[in-house]
Formats: C-alpha cells, sequence, structure tokens
C-alpha cells in the first residue's frame, strides 16, 4: 500500500507533539512494508529527515504556492500521480476536499474547543486554520487521535460517529528504552547544572501545564535539599516562574534550565529524582511516556487523558489544592522502597506503549478504508477495479 503524509510540520527545526509522531508513524509504518510518501510545501528540516529511513522512503516537496492552494490542488493532483491508496494529515487540517484518495485525519485533542475556547485568537490567519480544521474533519473517511479522553472529547464536540474515530496511543522513542550510560547522566548533570537531587518539569510554560502548582507543593512541602528544575519555555517564561518561586521562597531551590536538547533527555529523566507533570490538560501527555520508559518515579494530575496514560504505571494527584502533591513528594524523598517500586511500575507500564503497535493499528484502518474504496471502485467500474485489484 503506498501512504501519503501531508508532512509540512517537518519543516519544523524544534521536535514538538506533532512533528515527533508524523517521524514516528511513518517510520513504523515503513519496517511494515508500506510506501510512504511525504508531501510539503515548504523545506523539510535536515535534522529531522536524518530521524527518518529516507531511503525507503519517497520524500517530495511542491513548486512556492499559496497554502490552500497548494492543500486542495497540489496535494490531490500528486496523490492521482503517485496513485496513493490513503493520505493521512496528522496536524488537525490539510486535507483535500476533492480527491478521490481515501484520507485519515489525526486530532490529538480538543484543546480550542474547550481549554482555550473562551481565549481564541482572532487574527485572519487563525480565522483560516479554523476554517481549514472544520474542512477536514468534515472530509475525513476516519479520524485518529491519541487518548480514549480525546476521543470522547471529540466525538461528543463534532457529534461524530463512535465508529469514525479510533484511538492509537503514541509511545516514547526507542531510545528512553535503552540503558543510559553513567557517562551521559555526568554529562547532562554538568550541562545543566543540575542539583544533587531534584523534581523534574520538562514541557512548555503555557498556563495549561500549571507549573505554579509545582511550585506551592514545593513550598509547603519544604525539603530544602530537594530541589525542582524545569526544563523548556522562554526565557521569558522562565522569569516568571522564577518570580513567584521568590514570592514562595524558594528560588534558592528552583532552577530553570531552559529548552533541553533532544538527546539529552534520556539522561536528564534518569537523573531525576521525580518527574511531576500537573498540567491541568493534555491530549496524550507524551512526556509521561518517556519518564515512564527511562524508570524515572511518575507523579501527575488527575485531569483529562493523564490518569489513562498513567494508570499503574505513577500516582495521580488531585488539582484542588496542592498538599496531596506535597506529602507524596515527602513520601519519595524519604521512602526509599517506595521510591524504588515506583520505578518498577514505570518501567513495566512503559511496555503498553510502542510505536510499532501504533503503526500496526493505523495500517489496519488504512487497509480497511481501502477495501472499501476498492468496492465502491468495483460497484461503479468492475472493469477498471479488477484490472488495479492490488492496489497501489
Amino acid at each position: 500500500m503506498r501512504v501519503a503524509f501531508n508532512a509540512r510540520v517537518l519543516g519544523d527545526p524544534v521536535l514538538r507533539g506533532w512533528n515527533r509522531y508524523t517521524l514516528n508513524l511513518a517510520s513504523g509504518l515503513v519496517d511494515l512494508g508500506v510506501e510512504v510518501y511525504l508531501y510539503s510545501d515548504r523545506a523539510y528540516d535536515a535534522a529531522q529527515l536524518a530521524r527518518l529511513p529516507t531511503s525507503s522512503m519517497t520524500i517530495k516537496q511542491s513548486p512556492p504556492m499559496n497554502y490552500v492552494r497548494w492543500e486542495q490542488q497540489w496535494v490531490p493532483q500528486q496523490c492521482a500521480t503517485d496513485r496513493i491508496g490513503v493520505f493521512h494529515s496528522p496536524i488537525h487540517f490539510g486535507l483535500p476536499q476533492w480527491t478521490r484518495t481515501r484520507c485519515v485525519l489525526t486530532l490529538h485533542d480538543a484543546i480550542e474547543e474547550t481549554y482555550y475556547a473562551e481565549h481564541r485568537k482572532t487574527s485572519i490567519s487563525q480565522r483560516i486554520t479554523r476554517v481549514l480544521c472544520w474542512m477536514a474533519r468534515h472530509r475525513a473517511d476516519h479520524i485518529l487521535t491519541v487518548s480514549e479522553h480525546s476521543r470522547r472529547e471529540l466525538i461528543q464536540l463534532f457529534k461524530l460517529s463512535e465508529d469514525q474515530v479510533s484511538v492509537t496511543y503514541e509511545a516514547a522513542d526507542h531510545r528512553f528504552h535503552q540503558t543510559i550510560s553513567s557517562e551521559a547522566r555526568e554529562r547532562v548533570r554538568l550541562k545543566y547544572r543540575l542539583p544533587e537531587q531534584f523534581v523534574l518539569y520538562v514541557g512548555s510554560f503555557e498556563p495549561r501545564k500549571n507549573i505554579p502548582f509545582l511550585l506551592k507543593a514545593s513550598a509547603i512541602a519544604q525539603l530544602r535539599d530537594l530541589h525542582v528544575v524545569l526544563g523548556g519555555g522562554s526565557v521569558i517564561e522562565g522569569r516568571v516562574l522564577m518570580q513567584m518561586a521568590s514570592a514562595l521562597s524558594i528560588s534558592d531551590r528552583v532552577s530553570v534550565i531552559g529548552r533541553v536538547d533532544d538527546d539529552d533527555l534520556p539522561a536528564l529523566y534518569a537523573e531525576a529524582h521525580t518527574f511531576v507533570y500537573p498540567s491541568e490538560y493534555e491530549g496524550f501527555g507524551l512526556q509521561i511516556c518517556e519518564a515512564l520508559a527511562v524508570g524515572c518515579p511518575v507523579l501527575a494530575a488527575d485531569a483529562s487523558c493523564l490518569p489513562e496514560i498513567v494508570a499503574d504505571g505513577g500516582e495521580l494527584f488531585p488539582l484542588s489544592t496542592p498538599n496531596r502533591l506535597a506529602e507524596m513528594l515527602k513520601k519519595l524523598h524519604y521512602d526509599l522502597d517506595y521510591r524504588e517500586s515506583l520505578r518498577r511500575r514505570a518501567r513495566t507500564r512503559s511496555q503498553f506503549f510502542s510505536w510499532r503497535y501504533t503503526a500496526e493499528k493505523t495500517l489496519a484502518v488504512y487497509e480497511n478504508l481501502y477495501a472499501k474504496q476498492n468496492k465502491f471502485l468495483l460497484m461503479e467500474n468492475p472493469a477498471e477495479t479488477r484490472a488495479n485489484e492490488h492496489g497501489p
């Protein structure tokens, strides 16, 4: 089978959730024998392509053109030229409206319609994006999402049928499951000037990530030798958080280390005393999977999809008060047996998530759609379909 991706997200030099999803899924499909094509309206980032088995893929970039023209004209023409069986957009929008190629859309969450509904931007580009998202949802032959929580929200919000939406979990990259050397850990410790013992948070610093909640819990716990290390976010956002830490009288045990190089992440998780994720809303929570795979004890908010992802691999705390998180931090700090049990639970839970399994489930969706397409074509033109019964 030939599958093409809307791969314009691979032009972003920074690894984020959407391009990480695209990279791992495309690679997994290649391992399953799928002919993968990547389409983009802009140049690909060399570092992103280096993460792919490009020798086994077909990578195409269109001439310069308006994005809407690219999406609605260039893509369907290219799908027809390349005899694509399924076109998949992993970025909430980006499906051509007029094409006979079956189309799959990944909606990672419904955050714009739920958490940010009252604070939507009203710029022209944002309005165009919302229209493109609406068009893609209505064009999609099938929708994938990354958690049961997101699936329930999408079905309810957009009035989708139960059989129109499937869940395919994300997973940590393979390197998070590998043994991390003491040399790598020491290098990361020196590079980021890490304290002896620290609670780790990695991710953006936007309000929904709820980092002030973690700072308040740390202040309540009063563990003088346990620091908080915050990775990610901008310099300005980091300054705001440090001002809050100062107001809580814990600035001497809070460090903002900025954006973490992707290659350093496994060792950073391995060095951490605990990984804490106080987010109010997530579609999946990939950082939790990464921490689980490394065997870092995980504490996460009892909110949105996080209980589903953590399950019995870590502990949950309510967001009604930071007191419970403070108690958990103290228990993990003083009870070494408990901390070790959480490490074991984390590694066990991490085995549940696999990009191989995600690719297999996604391929099953493609094959089902392609079978339906062939059945339709057979009814429409029996002779042509028999001539091409093996598909692209």
